[in-house]
């Protein structure tokens, strides 16, 4: 189980209840109130133990009812969705704190995203939204495009050093599998927009900025250099 510092916990709390707020809705068809607020708190398993999420629940539900209920399909869906749902919500806080250039709060965010269970390193909107720039890039080479795509892919990057972090054993490997499928064959398509940058001349200082102009090997990701703050 993950040991949350203080200022970890609240601010993981924040989120969550403004998750809640927004997004959290009636209760689904076969689900009472108090069972459906368990289970949206399931968005946080793995990170607080099943008690705790009871306790910060307040519906006064046993840990040990609760886990019976995780056996059930109707509660395991709504969990499922809860758990998806979630980390996307705090995945785009990351991308917002980006956009703001806010690297102390993308970073406090980025590390409690990758310990939810429903953040996956292999798909999230991170990726989709890395894959779309990349397209447009091969559309039309720009160079304020080209930084928007580099600052997110220093973001994942960010992700995929503090999941490395996080994980052990089998999941180290499964992390690194992950990063292998995922990011190398867009890197590949990334390596083929520089070059036609390069030989339009329109990459100049970007590329300056970049370490060692390396963003297009498994080194960028998974390196031993420290996180672009």
């Amino acid at each position: 189980m993950v040991k949350l510092s203080l200022v970890q916990r609240d601010i993981l709390n924040a989120c969550f209840w403004q998750w809640v707020h927004i997004y959290g809705g009636d209760s689904p068809e076969g689900l009472s109130i108090e069972k459906y607020y368990v289970a949206l708190g399931q968005a946080l398993f793995g990170v607080l133990t099943q008690t705790e999420i009871c306790e910060e629940m307040g519906t006064g539900t046993a840990a040990t009812v609760a886990k019976v209920w995780r056996g059930e399909t109707e509660f395991k869906r709504a969990s499922k969705w809860a758990a998806e749902s979630f980390a996307t919500f705090v995945l785009e806080k990351v991308l917002a704190a980006i956009g703001e250039n806010d690297s102390f709060r993308r970073l406090a965010l980025s590390e409690l995203l990758v310990m939810l269970s429903g953040f996956d390193l292999g798909q999230n909107r991170l990726i989709v939204r890395l894959s779309e720039i990349t397209a447009e890039l091969e559309d039309k080479f720009t160079a304020e495009g080209f930084e928007t795509l580099h600052s997110q892919l220093l973001t994942y990057r960010d992700l995929a050093r503090i999941a490395q972090s996080h994980a052990r054993g089998a999941n180290k490997i499964k992390n690194e599998k992950t990063l292998k499928q995922t990011i190398l064959p867009l890197l590949k398509r990334i390596d083929l927009l520089l070059e036609a940058g390069r030989e339009a001349g329109d990459v100049g200082s970007v590329l300056a900025e970049l370490t060692e102009g390396d963003i297009t090997t498994l080194r960028f990701l998974a390196g031993a250099s420290r996180i672009v703050v």
